[in-house]
């Protein structure tokens, strides 16, 4: 993790050398974020400078590339043939089962019309007695078409390749054509370069990823 309080660039890219050295077959990369409703969110450290945090990021990916660890995702490296399989399928919006207190699942029935994010009772204690009970142990919400179009653009350009173009409407049962003119004002911009067989960030759109997803955001 990098950009921590009175961190410096010698310091981050010492504290990822040492994991580097441990030789594993996927590192994650990424930048300290102060979540709200957290006790950092209410008593905020003095965090470095974000020029700072920039240079610590991008020269921790070149130390990465140097021992052959390739990036795929924004904060995932892996070397060749150890990409993480489970976190791929959250990036390409596929489905997914959680068990257990705090889980979440997303489960399509008939897509567009039924796409379904659930959540579990977080608190352990509070899950096991309900699961005996017959009140509901998850909260249920359909995601919109809106919705749909969001937060799979959200993941899947996390991806360093980005994706196919039938994903989209494999994964949200949308026609393409619904995303056409955000995927014109993000070209024109030049955050996402797109052709027949794949539609991914540039080198800008990545660092400014989150400028990048908001042109598909009918919300903000």
């Amino acid at each position: 993790m990098f950009g921590l309080p009175q961190q410096n660039i010698k310091g981050a890219l010492d504290d990822l050398q040492k994991a580097i050295n441990l030789k594993p077959n996927h590192i994650s990369w990424y930048q300290l974020t102060i979540e709200p409703n957290t006790w950092f969110a209410n008593k905020p450290p003095k965090l470095p400078a974000s020029d700072l945090i920039y240079d610590m990021q991008h020269s921790g990916i070149e130390l990465l590339r140097k021992n052959d660890y390739k990036q795929y995702e924004i904060s995932a490296f892996a070397q060749e043939g150890f990409k993480c399989q489970h976190n791929l399928n959250y990036w390409h919006f596929g489905d997914y089962l959680g068990l257990g207190a705090g889980a979440h699942s997303k489960l399509s029935f008939n897509l567009p019309e039924k796409v379904l994010r659930c959540m579990k009772n977080k608190n352990p204690v509070s899950y096991v007695k309900l699961r005996s009970s017959e009140k509901p142990i998850q909260t249920t919400s359909r995601l919109k078409a809106q919705d749909l179009i969001f937060e799979f653009m959200l993941n899947a350009l996390r991806l360093k390749n980005g994706f196919e173009p039938q994903l989209f409407t494999a994964r949200t049962g949308l026609d393409i054509s619904r995303i056409s003119a955000q995927l014109k004002k993000a070209q024109k911009m030049g955050l996402l370069e797109q052709n027949l067989l794949r539609i991914k960030p540039t080198t800008l759109g990545y660092d400014f990823l989150n400028d990048l997803v908001n042109i598909f955001n009918y919300e903000k």
